[in-house]
């Protein structure tokens, strides 16, 4: 799991198992040790939504996603999902979920095994 944030924007991006286990099991989650031995959470459940909502409460970033949106999102060619999230200060949080693919340049060190086939790449 990649987390992405840049002001009022928060991006996620999945391999491959993690989107299978996200809509197989409904859950998903990662964590990121700071030192002191603090972490901060990451946590993303399908649930029966109409819109997508997220939270931060005690260092874990909590996601519900909308089951009916998801349906066979591990067996599609749809990238991600994007939604627009009201802010008690009336501003709007996008939160977006998306496959992670591979990139089109080698990286050296990078372990993509595991990620989305790049639909840019060329199959000459």
């Amino acid at each position: 799991m990649k987390l992405r944030l840049k002001d009022n924007s928060i991006r996620i991006r999945l391999s491959m198992p993690e989107v299978d286990q996200l809509i197989q099991s409904g859950e998903i989650s990662s964590q990121t040790m700071f030192p002191s031995l603090r972490a901060l959470k990451t946590l993303i459940r399908v649930r029966e939504l109409d819109q997508a909502e997220i939270s931060i409460i005690n260092n874990v970033i909590e996601a519900g996603l909308p089951k009916s949106q998801l349906a066979g999102w591990h067996e599609n060619d749809q990238v991600g999902y994007s939604w627009q999230i009201s802010l008690d200060n009336g501003e709007q949080l996008v939160f977006t979920i998306e496959k992670d693919f591979k990139c089109l340049t080698d990286r050296p060190g990078e372990d993509e095994t595991s990620l989305f086939p790049n639909p840019s790449e060329s199959h000459g």
